[in-house]
Order: C-alpha cells, then sequence, then structure tokens
C-alpha cells in the first residue's frame, strides 16, 4: 500500500500492492520533489544560524523595564557614559536642616513624608500663603532649571519660583495624596538667585517640600525641557546632594514583579564624571577581555585635613581668610581650561573666580596658579578666624577635619586669648575642646571636595560583580545607581531575633537602633544584594528598608555565626545620583551564543591563571624597581631604590635617591595595588654633603611619591618609607 516517509513526509508506492497503478506525475513525483525542495530551504536557515553572527543591539533605560528576547543569552556591554550633576543650592535642597533656610513661618521637620534622606519640611499656613527661601550663585545670561518634590497637604496649591525673574513660575501642585514635582525653567538676570517654594491656602493648611534642585543646563537641554512634562523633567533632573556624577551603575535582572529575588546582575563600582552642563569629555566604561575598564577625564579630590594646607597672606581679605594647597602633586594633572569644581562641607559649591579669586569668601581659583595649585577662601564664619588673627598650618588642618576655632567662653570668632574649638556642623558648641584637634570631628562626614578634568585622559580597571542575562521571552530589567560591593560587614550581637523571638542572641548588620550603631554600613540600605562568608553567599535572615532608619537589616542567630569567618556585603544603597543607560547587545542565534561561549571560557581561564599567579606573587612577594623621574637618579649601585609588598599589603621602600635640586616634585609613581589609602607623609634622613638633614617624602592615593626640600641634597635615603596598600 501506498504510504508517507517519517521525515519529510514522500509519497511512495509499494512495488507489490501497487506495481500496476498508473504513474502519477503530480503526486509521485512533483509533489515529493516541492518537500524536498522545501527541505533544502529550511536548511538554508539552518545554516545561516549556525555560520553567520547575529546579535541585537539594546539599550537599557534607566528605571525599570521590559526587554523581549529571542533567545536566551548573555548581556554584552558596549558602553556607560557619564553625566554630572551640580545642585547649585547644595545639600540644602535635601530639607534635612531648617537654619539655612528663609521662611515666613515656622519649618518643621517630618521624618514621615520625604523624598530623599531622613525628612522634609512641613510647612503650616498663616494668614498669608507660607514659603520657604534659599540662595544660590548664577551667570547672567546662561540657562536653569529648578525642581521641588512637593505634598500638597491641604492648602489651594504648591509651586516653586525663581525671584527676580519674570515669569519664573512652576507649575502648580494640587494634588495631596503623593509628592509631585513643580517644575521652572529660567534664563539667570543677575550673580545669584533665589529659589522659593510656596503654599497657597487657608490658614492651618499644610504642605511638604523636599529635594529641592537647581541645574546649570545647556542651550539644547533647555529648549528641551519646554517639552517635557513635570514628570519627565524630574527623572530627567533627579535629586542629588551637592556634586555627583553617575555613582556605581548596576542593571538587575529580577525573577518576578515584587523585584524580591535578582536572577546573575551586572554591578560596576566606580563613578562617571562629564562636564556638569553640556556633557562633553565623559568618563566611559568598555569591557575587553572579559575585564570592564573606564575611560577616565575627572578626578576628585576629598580636601581634608591630611593634606599640606598653608595659609595665603596676600589673598586673604575682610571677613575671610585664603588658603591653598601649594604644588600639590595630585592636581598637577589638571586641565589647563581649569574646569574644576570645589565644594564645601554643606555641600554649597564655591564660586570658580580663576586668577581673581579672592575677593570675598566661598571662591576658588580652578587652580589657576601657574604652579596648578588650588586656592579657596573660607568665611569667618566657617572657620572662627577673627580678621585680626592669623591661623597656624595646624589650625588651618583643623578646620578642614570639621572643627571650628572660637573664644573660649563664647561662640564668637577668636582673636586673642584662650583657643577653644568646636564641630564645624554644630557652628562650634558640640565637642568643645582647649586642645588644637588633629582627628576629624566625631560629626564631620562631608569634607570639601575638589572634581576637577584631567590634562590627558587615562585608562583603569574597575572593580565589576556579574553576568546579566536574559531569558528567552519577556526579561523584567533594572538599571539604576548605588550598588555597593563586598563592603566588610561589622556585625554586632544582640538580644532578640525579630520581634517574634526577643530572648535569642543574634548577629545583626546594619542595625540602626542607638546601642548598635556600630554595626551600620556606610551607606543607608535600600535592598540587601548578597551576604557572603568568607567570599561565598551565605543565608541570613532579611529585613526591608523600613524597618530603621538605617534602611534594610540583616539577622543571624548567634549558633549560626563564625567568629572566624570574614563577612562582606553586597547591597543597593541610597544614594541619589544621576542615572545613565547601558548600551549593548545579545546573541540572536546558535553560532554567535557558541562564540561568546568560546570566548568565556578562554577569558575566564586566563583570568584564572592571572589570579593563581597574582596569589603565588602575594605569597612569595618580588622586589620591584620604579622609574625615576625629574632627573632624580639613583645615589649609589650599591643602594637601589627597591619596595616590596609583603603578603598582608604592607609596601616597604629602600635604597637611596640623589635629586637634581632642591624643591617640591615627584621622584616616581607608584602602581595600582602598591598605592596608600589616604595621603602617607613621612620625614627621611638626607644630606647636604655637610650636614645631615630630615626630608618630607608624601605618598599619595594616586601613586606619586614626592620630595618637599629647601636645600640641595647629596642624597636621600628612603628606607623610612612603610604603609599599608589600598586593597
Amino acid at each position: 500500500m501506498a504510504s508517507n516517509t517519517p521525515n519529510l513526509s514522500l509519497y511512495m508506492k509499494d512495488p507489490v500492492a501497487d506495481g500496476n497503478d498508473f504513474f502519477d506525475v503530480k503526486t509521485m513525483m512533483n509533489d515529493n520533489w516541492e518537500k524536498i525542495d522545501g527541505f533544502a530551504g529550511s536548511m538554508d536557515a539552518v545554516k545561516e544560524r549556525l555560520n553567520t553572527i547575529s546579535r541585537q543591539d539594546v539599550t537599557l533605560q534607566p528605571g525599570v523595564q521590559i526587554i523581549n528576547a529571542a533567545k536566551s543569552a548573555p548581556f554584552s556591554l558596549s558602553g556607560i557614559t557619564g553625566r554630572m550633576l551640580v545642585n547649585l543650592i547644595g545639600r540644602l535642597g535635601g530639607c534635612e536642616a531648617v537654619s539655612s533656610w528663609s521662611s515666613n513661618v515656622a519649618i518643621a521637620l517630618d521624618s514621615t513624608n520625604k523624598t530623599s534622606g531622613s525628612s522634609s519640611f512641613k510647612l503650616t499656613l498663616g494668614s498669608v500663603p507660607a514659603t520657604a527661601s534659599a540662595s544660590f550663585l548664577t551667570t547672567p545670561g546662561r540657562k536653569y532649571i529648578a525642581v521641588a518634590d512637593v505634598k500638597n497637604g491641604n492648602t489651594s496649591k504648591v509651586a516653586i519660583s525663581i525671584n527676580g525673574v519674570t515669569g519664573a513660575n512652576g507649575n502648580d501642585v494640587a494634588a495631596a495624596s503623593a509628592f509631585a514635582s513643580s517644575v521652572v525653567r529660567f534664563a539667570a538676570t543677575d550673580f545669584f538667585h533665589i529659589v522659593t517654594v510656596t503654599g497657597t491656602g487657608n490658614s492651618g493648611s499644610t504642605f511638604n517640600m523636599d529635594s529641592v534642585r537647581v541645574y546649570e543646563v545647556s542651550e539644547a537641554d533647555y529648549t528641551a525641557a519646554a517639552s517635557l512634562t513635570p514628570a519627565q523633567a524630574a527623572t530627567k533632573y533627579p535629586y542629588v546632594d551637592s556634586v555627583m556624577p553617575v555613582r556605581n551603575p548596576y542593571a538587575i535582572r529580577w525573577t518576578d514583579a515584587t523585584k524580591t529575588t535578582i536572577a546573575s546582575m551586572l554591578a560596576l563600582q566606580t563613578d562617571l564624571y562629564a562636564d556638569p552642563v553640556t556633557g562633553a569629555n565623559a568618563d566611559t566604561v568598555y569591557e575587553r577581555d572579559g575585564q570592564y575598564f573606564k575611560s577616565k577625564n575627572w578626578n576628585r579630590l576629598i580636601l581634608d585635613g591630611g593634606l599640606p594646607w598653608e595659609l595665603n597672606a596676600l589673598k586673604s581679605g575682610t571677613g575671610f581668610k585664603a588658603v591653598q594647597l601649594f604644588r600639590y602633586t595630585p592636581i598637577s594633572d589638571i586641565s589647563s581650561n581649569r574646569n574644576a569644581l570645589v565644594t564645601k562641607y554643606d555641600g554649597k559649591v564655591l564660586d570658580n573666580k580663576g586668577s581673581s579669586a579672592g575677593g570675598a569668601s566661598d571662591q576658588h581659583n580652578g587652580g589657576y596658579a601657574p604652579d596648578y595649585g588650588i586656592l579657596l577662601t573660607v568665611g569667618v564664619a566657617d572657620s572662627g578666624w577673627a580678621d585680626g588673627y592669623t591661623p597656624t598650618v595646624d589650625e588651618i588642618k583643623a578646620y578642614f577635619m570639621g572643627w571650628r576655632m572660637r573664644d573660649q567662653v563664647t561662640t564668637a570668632p577668636y582673636t586673642s586669648g584662650v583657643k577653644a574649638w568646636g564641630s564645624l556642623k554644630s557652628g562650634g558648641t558640640d565637642y568643645y575642646t582647649n586642645t588644637l584637634p588633629t582627628t576629624k570631628a566625631a560629626d564631620f562626614s562631608t569634607p570639601y571636595q575638589l572634581v576637577y578634568q584631567l590634562a590627558t585622559p587615562t585608562v583603569e580597571p574597575i572593580v565589576s560583580e556579574g553576568q546579566l542575562t536574559f531569558n528567552e521571552g519577556d526579561n523584567q530589567v533594572e538599571v539604576g545607581t548605588g550598588v555597593v560591593l563586598r563592603e566588610r560587614a561589622r556585625a554586632l550581637l544582640k538580644q532578640g531575633y525579630g520581634t517574634e523571638n526577643p530572648t535569642l542572641y543574634s548577629w545583626n548588620i546594619n542595625n540602626g537602633s542607638p546601642s548598635y550603631e556600630q554595626s551600620l554600613t556606610d551607606y543607608r540600605i535600600d535592598r540587601f544584594v548578597g551576604i557572603y562568608k568568607n567570599g561565598r553567599l551565605d543565608k541570613w535572615r532579611l529585613f526591608p528598608n523600613t524597618t530603621t532608619q538605617a534602611g534594610a537589616m540583616a539577622q543571624k542567630l548567634e549558633v549560626e555565626y563564625d567568629s572566624s569567618a570574614v563577612y562582606t556585603v553586597s547591597y543597593l544603597a541610597f544614594m541619589p545620583s544621576p542615572v545613565a543607560p547601558f548600551t549593548g547587545s545579545y546573541a540572536t542565534n546558535e553560532k554567535t551564543l557558541l562564540a561568546d561561549l568560546v570566548d568565556s571560557v578562554q577569558q575566564n581561564t586566563a583570568r584564572v591563571s592571572v589570579l593563581e599567579n597574582k596569589k603565588a606573587d602575594k605569597d612569595n612577594p618580588g622586589v620591584l624597581s620604579p622609574t625615576l623621574l625629574n632627573g632624580v637618579i639613583v645615589e649609589a649601585s650599591f643602594s637601589p631604590v627597591e619596595y616590596v609588598k609583603s603578603s598582608d599589603g604592607l609596601v616597604t621602600f629602600q635604597g637611596s635617591v640623589k635629586p637634581p635640586s632642591a624643591g617640591t616634585f615627584v621622584m616616581f609613581r607608584l602602581p595600582e595595588g602598591y598605592r596608600p589609602k589616604q595621603l602617607v607623609a613621612l620625614m627621611c634622613a638626607g644630606n647636604t654633603g655637610a650636614a645631615d638633614v630630615s626630608v618630607k617624602v608624601l605618598v599619595s592615593e594616586n601613586g606619586n611619591v614626592q620630595m618637599e626640600s629647601t636645600v640641595s641634597l647629596a642624597w636621600l635615603r628612603l628606607d623610612g618609607i612603610k604603609f599599608l596598600a589600598n586593597r
């Protein structure tokens, strides 16, 4: 009997049973040929899948989105571009302290209703509309956008506005159920303006305000903002404290809509800057051979009391003192266009006056000096140095560690008599002492900082974790910032394992109760990514970020905790920052998947070999010799300059050099892995040829080893230099 073949379903006659049938061209030939030809055509598609590289480009935008993938495949990052926001009202916009705002009514702090930080402002109307105002610096003719998050309790309306600019009034917010944004665009007409949030309604009505920000923008962005809704403008220009780059970006694929379980994540621990107005000269991230690198165009320097500050009496004036970092090596690489930002301890952006800096307080020179030193001016109200008093170098350093000098009896600026200091944050009242402080004030956490464009871009590897993958079909992906990777856990033992087990003892991470502040992480936690024991994922009981003011908390029973182990934690922090898209691609056929797999195996094998070699190097540290710079030479062949790092991270120098002359200059640079966490200043033995002298040597966190000598030296010994490397 006639039948069909099992695979191609070709029509086939049985010679015995069907041998006498008439020959049918259609069924016995043409239909079969069409099926064979159809199969051959389908093989072309298979050959394409097996022989052709095919990738789908994809851009992961900030926030949560659904990505539909044709195949289950890993995401390959092609780039992230940096961005920097500069909030011109500094940290005032966080609405955490009322003292720096002016208002026609009393302002209360509300810790229940907020969009950033730990509180918002709550205002109650009197017989006239209630207002809260703050001033900021501008440049006439330039363009700006101001945004405030407001919640209308029971007023008629709430809106943001700019004093002194005709028509600079934001949209009214009338909804009372949640915070919404009021936004205003304006062109500056003066060198400073005042931002005001106003609530209109009946006496006794209330409203809340939070996350106020003012940004200078380019002409193009100013024009584009006209077509944005208030919500879209608020998303594009999120709140940041003072100056903030794209900090620690991540892309996460969640397993469900509740975003409770991460399905292997791509997290990068780095800062990505760009010009705050134009977006030019941006830092970028790219991948090469399985490792992520940053093309670095910007640098940040914390201006604290560990730096060699000195007074500039010539630039000082009535009501302020000028201080400077003279020929300080870490800023010798500043761009010649003086593209630099300096922010105060309160987040206020100092005015960049270039060579004319020194006319008033809160100015800086943008690295204008011929030696590229940074000069800035400090007001009497901040420093406590009265106009008739000249501070010493150590007193200047104390200011940058968070201390305000004062009269012993009053909080007035010091002129003469008995000296005293109090914390800068408290205006000189808290942590009172008569002894010149040499350590940071207990309540001081936000020192001055300098952000500047590099004269020459550099490339550096960055810390990363995980691999983002897509499943075939829909994938819920979140792009954000603020991931913290493998921070050393500070666990403390306390009684209680949740509210239901008060008698048990447990180890706690990030318990915000006053008695357990030593368990706090570096940042307030939104969600835990993982807690690790000796590098391996460990199981802890997790509590949501509503548990305490410190955010999410973790607990582990005392009997399950290994006190001899090293515990680290990765988490998503409450860290206001601009967010940048992740651009990349994923494989869409078998050929590409196989090629990616082979490439990944090759890269992983190479990286394992490198790690094995690094471990061998760590166990058996080798002696390294630096390349000497700026005319420095080895003093004698029997005493070459060498350095070594022990298995516990201690870097030790030996050898002697002969500098070309007196002065301050870099002798050589240390590679990454051999640099200190912060500036190290040491006194080393030197000789002028006639007498022994002590010479200051500075080892900076960027690897520069610098000498400072007022006399010419016959030799300088480096044997006394020892420090722990930043690992």
